[in-house]
């Protein structure tokens, strides 16, 4: 009996894509990406919002959509096929401190390439540009870009200028994701800002769409007692214990379907909702229902 609980509750906690509107534009806008020519002026994308509002799930979707793949090439001069492996898409996450060597070093980590710690700056950057460019990379997603932050005004400005020469020389288009501040790091290069469409992921409002979200994730709730999370006194609960953050409400879902198994309610309530063990990182800034 235990192991059928403890399966039930592996499957709560698994990781689900749950599209809705503004991730599906969000995505359309990326695959528009690899749409777009090569050209010494690629167009980027920032995508802003709070912690926990799908960015990063939205951006893993697209990766996924894009796996690495084997292509057969002639070489140049013998015309001898041989194959290469093209990864259109490249996802990694911004050094907490914007150094140019610790973003090199992250590339090379994430495209499995073998490089020395004491190699100078710009042989690791000679070696990034043409890894990107024999892989055949059309998007580089940087996520937690608001780290740019965390250094002087002149590292953020060298760092910038970093990854607008990546772009410029490997013809790639940047998708960056971070948290509002992430729009005044862009801010500071004039020329930078210009070139990043910038998309912004709201907190859900208390309308259709959210219950919408709550009815789909209902779905997948594995009670065996029927719960109606798009009931009044559920979903304005959920509201505003997530304080409308996508994240949050998944995350609220997961903890009371896990408590209504484990207290054999097997539903749930607001009872139950009341005793998850949760959290909120929004304390001080409570949604209200209107």
């Amino acid at each position: 009996m235990n192991n059928l609980i403890d399966e039930r509750i592996e499957q709560i906690l698994k990781d689900r894509w749950i599209g809705h509107t503004r991730s599906k534009e969000i995505l359309r806008a990326m695959e528009m990406l690899l749409k777009f020519p090569k050209s010494g002026r690629m167009q980027n994308i920032l995508v802003v919002g709070e912690p926990n509002s799908g960015k990063t799930t939205i951006a893993r979707r697209f990766l996924n959509n894009h796996q690495p793949y084997l292509s057969t090439i002639q070489e140049e001069g013998t015309g001898h096929p041989y194959e290469v492996l093209v990864r259109p898409v490249v996802m990694l996450q911004c050094p907490h401190i914007p150094h140019e060597k610790r973003l090199y070093y992250n590339v090379l980590d994430e495209l499995n390439l073998p490089y020395r710690k004491t190699t100078k700056a710009e042989y690791l950057q000679q070696q990034v540009v043409a890894a990107l460019i024999d892989m055949q990379i059309r998007v580089l997603i940087l996520d937690e870009i608001h780290h740019i932050l965390s250094g002087s005004p002149a590292k953020q400005r060298e760092f910038l200028n970093l990854i607008k020469y990546l772009s410029n020389e490997a013809q790639i288009s940047i998708v960056a994701l971070g948290t509002n501040e992430a729009t005044f790091a862009l801010k500071s290069d004039r020329q930078l800002d210009t070139r990043f469409d910038k998309l912004v992921i709201p907190r859900w409002k208390y309308d259709e769409d959210y219950l919408r979200l709550l009815a789909t994730l209902n779905k997948f709730l594995l009670l065996n007692e029927e719960t109606r999370l798009t009931s009044p006194e559920l979903s304005k609960k959920i509201f505003v214990m997530s304080n409308g953050v996508i994240g949050e409400v998944i995350k609220i879902i997961k903890l009371a379907s896990i408590k209504a198994i484990e207290s054999g309610t097997e539903r749930i309530t607001l009872k139950v909702l009341d005793s998850v063990s949760y959290i909120s990182p929004f304390d001080n800034t409570p949604s209200t229902v209107n």
